[in-house]
Formats: C-alpha cells, structure tokens, sequence
C-alpha cells in the first residue's frame, strides 16, 4: 500500500513546507524582470506590504516563482474600471 506522507504529529503540514522550500527561488533584480517590474518598485511593495510573498534570510530577500505567479494572476483584470485588489 502506499504511503501517503502522513503523520499523527502534522506530517501533512511538514510535507507542505518541505515542497514551498522545493520551489525555483529568484532574488530581487530575477523576480523584477520575470514580473516585469523594477528592483525598486518590488522594494517599495515589500515596505508596504502590497507586493508579492518573499521570504528573507538576514538580508538576502528572495521570491518563490510560485508566489509571483500567484500574484500575477491576482492582478488580473478585464476591465480597467474593476476594483484593484485589496492587500493582505
């Protein structure tokens, strides 16, 4: 039979944080250009919070490409008069 990754102890939730650690990682200046932005407006939206998830290490910021996708896709539109969406 196979394993599902399970645990009574939340191997669930440790299966879910071992993958988003799996995901292809880019710093500032590869997240910009894969999102089509500046450094410098990435860093203004990190100060604000509006921007995407990153995670930070000391000083080293780095984003999932995951994440970036996903607010990407946040950020669609059909019309120009819809609603900008609300920062988390």
């Amino acid at each position: 039979m196979p394993s599902n990754n399970l645990s009574p102890t939340g191997g669930a939730a440790k299966a879910t944080a071992q993958e988003d650690f799996q995901d292809e990682w880019l710093r500032p200046k590869e997240a910009a250009s894969y999102v089509k932005s500046s450094e410098s407006t990435l860093a203004k939206k990190r100060l604000k919070g509006d921007g995407p998830t990153y995670t930070k290490f000391g000083r080293l910021v780095l984003y999932a490409k995951r994440d970036l996708d996903e607010f990407l896709a946040s950020h669609r539109r059909l019309s120009t008069s819809e609603a900008e969406p609300e920062a988390v």
